[in-house]
């Protein structure tokens, strides 16, 4: 080796070997990364106390100025005077984004085009700019960018759905939207839209296209449509969409591979569909019942087998969990904060990704989060360890999120974090997050306060807003919704049409709003109460209607009943009813949600 290429010594903040990047300070050789780090790190001053960047390192580990710590260099950028990394001529990231933007967004006036000039102010004052120069530098952003500065080109939605590659496009599209260039619009049903476009494309069979096109229109988008009705729509609904799209493509073409099409589809083909693997390939559920719904195929059984959930954690692994993230330092602050959300207040993270800074109140001292009305109280030590998450969140130095007050902010522009990259966190820190969140459900049910409706008084529901018959019966439906059992217990009684519309029955039933979807009504009935009322003689009924009172409470509520005695003597439709019922609590969903 060459006198001139002597090695340097390894780098004075982490030590690893320095390459060809490197910079001399005071303190010894730094390598590229640790350069970079200590040039993009600002705020108070350990020595001077004035608030700015702070490259240098204290003795004590604190931070200084280049003032303070003497002998960096002058970081000023001389046409704007901010301190930073500069680039070519001495500019700082911030100018040289606001030159590059200026070019490339040129509406061929010599100023950037009126439409876009919002997203280029704001894009110019990204905190980490350097973030934002590489992503500029590449040749597909730089052509969208052209593409969109053209005066003959308009600035919507459609425009950029004809661009590619779709990462990307989906990145420019929320940056457009959040800086009020382009109207709001769900980030995930239009990433599913551009999918479907393209999966329908590869199609090449006309009855295949045909069939596949009314089950997308009818079935799957009116589906996703009526989730974004009640809000932002989800990475995971969207995903079962595309697999249900899919696997009707693959049974189509397995079909058409046995010489047959849907409207000769009989038993038999069904059956060996699902002997292939029915795991995989148990979405495909949806397009089989939506074709014989329409009439394209004849009536077939669509098998059904039993998936096991999660077993739910026990209390004492809850309790363990919980204590390794309120005291644990070795996982990441963000991963804490989420999973004691969802241990001990048994929040879903679609909900937990929504919170932002206004949830979180401290009112002498004591700190509340809303996850409903009212707001809850949070204990020590979580209250410190949330308030220390919402004074360092994540990703707000980049143009996506700089102003945002998500308590999880995310990369996507003006979008919190996805459920699903915070589930992988948790998996990665051993937190089971479906039968942890069922593990906090279960004691927060044990820890609630029993109903005692023995003596009737005036009914739960009439406490608040009047109810009609039909919105109480869609408040029981969504507070059963998620365990078969209970649903259908409930909608047999809503079935067989007695009892709820009852006035002295509905002193039973308890009402509330939803603490993870604000402004949706959960109704739940207390069946032991209910049974013990129709015992003491408090509910005059004919012996049928005692007896469906029973048959629901033992499906719903583990009441024991007498079988023999309880089904002898209900009429023919109220036996129809048991078996629907009966058929329901089996998994085979009858009743709807």
């Amino acid at each position: 080796m060459s006198a001139g290429r002597a090695v340097k010594p390894p780098c004075a903040r982490c030590g690893r070997v320095i390459a060809s990047s490197w910079a001399h300070w005071p303190e010894g050789y730094l390598c590229s990364t640790c350069r970079t780090h200590a040039l993009e790190t600002y705020g108070p001053c350990a020595g001077c106390g004035a608030s700015r960047l702070t490259p240098g390192i204290a003795p004590d580990g604190g931070r200084l100025c280049t003032g303070c710590a003497g002998g960096l260099g002058d970081f000023t950028c001389p046409a704007c005077g901010r301190e930073g990394i500069r680039y070519r001529r001495g500019a700082c990231g911030n100018c040289v984004l606001a030159e590059m933007l200026a070019v490339l967004l040129d509406d061929g006036t010599g100023r950037i085009r009126p439409e876009l000039a919002s997203f280029a102010s704001a894009f110019a004052q990204m905190k980490r700019p350097r973030g934002g120069i590489t992503w500029i530098r590449r040749p597909h952003v730089r052509e969208m960018l052209r593409t969109l500065a053209e005066p003959g080109t308009p600035v919507t939605h459609e425009t950029l759905t004809g661009m590619s590659p779709w990462r990307s496009v989906a990145y420019l599209r929320d940056l457009l939207m959040l800086h009020g260039v382009l109207p709001a619009a769900d980030r995930n049903l239009m990433l599913f839209e551009r999918w479907l476009d393209e999966a329908l494309t590869g199609i090449t069979l006309p009855g295949h296209r045909q069939h596949l096109e009314r089950f997308a229109s009818w079935y799957v988008r009116r589906r996703l449509r009526r989730f974004a009705d009640r809000g932002p729509v989800t990475g995971k609904q969207t995903g079962q969409a595309r697999d249900e799209v899919r696997l009707a493509i693959a049974f189509l073409a397995w079909l058409h591979g046995r010489g047959c099409g849907l409207e000769g589809c009989r038993q038999a083909d069904v059956d060996a569909w699902y002997a292939g693997g029915y795991t995989a390939r148990r979405l495909t559920h949806a397009f089989l019942r939506w074709a014989v719904n329409s009439k394209l195929m004849p009536p077939v059984t669509v098998p059904h087998q039993d998936t096991a959930n999660p077993v739910p954690v026990s209390q004492r692994q809850r309790l363990d969990l919980l204590r390794r993230m309120l005291t644990g330092e070795e996982t990441e602050l963000l991963t804490r904060v989420a999973a004691v959300l969802m241990l001990l207040y048994a929040q879903p993270l679609t909900r937990i990704m929504r919170l932002t800074l206004d949830d979180i109140a401290c009112d002498d001292g004591e700190v509340t989060i809303r996850l409903g009305d009212p707001p809850a109280p949070v204990p020590e030590p979580f209250a410190s360890l949330l308030l220390r998450h919402a004074g360092q969140r994540l990703n707000l130095t980049t143009a996506t999120n700089a102003g945002a007050r998500w308590l999880f902010p995310g990369r996507r522009g003006g979008q919190p974090m996805t459920p699903e990259s915070v589930e992988r966190r948790l998996r990665a820190a051993g937190i089971p997050a479906r039968s942890g969140r069922t593990a906090a459900l279960r004691h927060l049910v044990l820890q609630a306060e029993p109903l005692r409706p023995r003596r009737p008084r005036p009914a739960a529901v009439s406490r608040r807003r009047p109810m009609t018959d039909q919105q109480l019966q869609a408040a029981l439906r969504a507070g059963a919704e998620g365990l078969y059992a209970l649903e259908s217990g409930t909608g047999l009684l809503l079935a067989h049409g007695t009892w709820p519309a009852r006035e002295d029955f509905r002193c039973f039933i308890h009402v509330a709003d939803s603490i993870t979807d604000p402004g949706i009504e959960l109704a739940s009935i207390n069946w032991e109460a209910a049974i013990n009322a129709l015992d003491a003689g408090e509910f005059p009924s004919s012996s049928g209607e005692k007896r469906m009172l029973r048959l629901a409470a033992s499906l719903a509520g583990d009441i024991p009943v007498q079988l023999g005695d309880a089904v002898t003597g209900i009429d023919d439709r109220s036996v129809g009813l048991l078996i629907i019922a009966i058929r329901h609590a089996s998994g085979r969903r009858q009743f709807p949600r």
